[in-house]
């Protein structure tokens, strides 16, 4: 393997396919090469079989480290490690891209930005390799999809900007896995701060939470193959409208209306039209509603919820859940404690 490092132009600033752009020529299959000194833009390229290291940590004092794949494609093999610090995040720029590689956040801060009518394609994997980094993909009137997989790390924070504008409603797609792990977090979220998403999360693969937290702060639409799972304690936030697919508890819990700028607006719990099932022993759904009451229906395998209307002083019914076929459930699984609403398995 060749290391090349990254000279740029004026200011560090510079095209990809020029040699004099680099201190050892111009990258080729197999190489590492090293960013500490400015912003590459790279159009029309395929990187293939090469390390690429964004290195803010070494940087200079004042000098902007970045990547803007312009039509561009990280092939299969490649690596994009992304090594920034909590005061010098590293953006990376997304204009009509693959991504078939792998693309590690090491430590600090990295932004992924999508251009305004453009898309970007995950084959490969994303992630947060080191404890405490951040990632966030930014799809700011661009399109993301997912067909591979998306893990927060352990400790790790990681997350989807998206749906700004009510005349540009955005879809965040996913086909593949998008998984959180031990301590860390998945976020989804609409970048329109109110009572209505302006993006949806459309699910026709799995999203987890393996032990960590994920949070959809805008409406989900899933596919009848679409599973959102909770497991080994995991936390599930939702807020915003939900549709299809199931909502599988394992271990943890499930928080219904946990993102502040929509509490004024109509409960999720109210518009959850998923099913949900309990595969474990013991699980919990939160509605952050002061008192609550359920009522279950063993022929129709329903919980009916009543409580605060959201926006009112009203008692009335808050949510109609809808128990999918992982079990036949029986009344005596279910009861209320507060606000939560406790399921406890009385038989295998």
């Amino acid at each position: 393997m060749t290391s090349k490092s990254w000279l740029g132009g004026r200011s560090g600033v510079g095209d990809w396919s020029t040699s004099a752009n680099w201190i050892g020529g111009t990258p080729v299959s197999g190489d590492s090469d090293t960013d500490k000194n400015g912003v590459i833009t790279a159009t029309n390229i395929r990187i293939i079989d090469q390390t690429v290291v964004l290195d803010s940590a070494d940087a200079g004092p004042a000098v902007p480290i970045g990547l803007n794949l312009m039509g561009s494609n990280m092939g299969q093999g490649s690596y994009l490690l992304v090594e920034a610090t909590d005061t010098d995040p590293i953006n990376v720029e997304l204009h009509n891209t693959w991504l078939r590689g792998n693309v590690f956040t090491e430590s600090g801060a990295a932004c992924f930005i999508i251009d305004a009518g453009t898309a970007t394609t995950n084959y490969g994997w994303i992630g947060v390799a080191g404890a405490g980094g951040v990632s966030d993909i930014v799809a700011d009137f661009g399109s993301f999809t997912n067909f591979g997989a998306i893990q927060s790390g352990v400790n790790g924070n990681f997350q989807v900007q998206f749906g700004e504008s009510a005349s540009q409603k955005q879809y965040v797609v996913n086909r593949g896995v998008i998984e959180s792990d031990k301590g860390g977090t998945i976020t989804l979220t609409s970048l329109h701060v109110g009572p209505i998403s302006y993006g949806t999360v459309t699910n026709y693969g799995t999203i987890k939470s393996a032990g960590g937290t994920v949070s959809i702060y805008s409406d989900l639409s899933q596919s009848t193959n679409g599973l959102v799972s909770v497991s080994k304690n995991g936390i599930l936030n939702l807020s915003g409208e939900m549709d299809g697919g199931t909502i599988q508890i394992q271990s943890g819990m499930l928080n219904f209306g946990q993102q502040p700028e929509f509490a004024a607006g109509p409960s999720s719990a109210a518009s959850f039209k998923s099913k949900l099932d309990f595969t474990g022993t013991s699980a919990e759904v939160a509605f952050g509603n002061p008192v609550i009451r359920e009522a279950f229906s063993a022929a129709t395998q329903e919980i009916f919820v009543t409580g605060i209307i959201p926006g009112t002083q009203t008692f009335g019914q808050i949510a109609d859940l809808h128990l999918g076929t992982a079990r036949v459930y029986s009344t005596s699984e279910f009861s209320i404690s507060g606000s939560m609403l406790l399921f406890h398995a009385t038989t295998s």
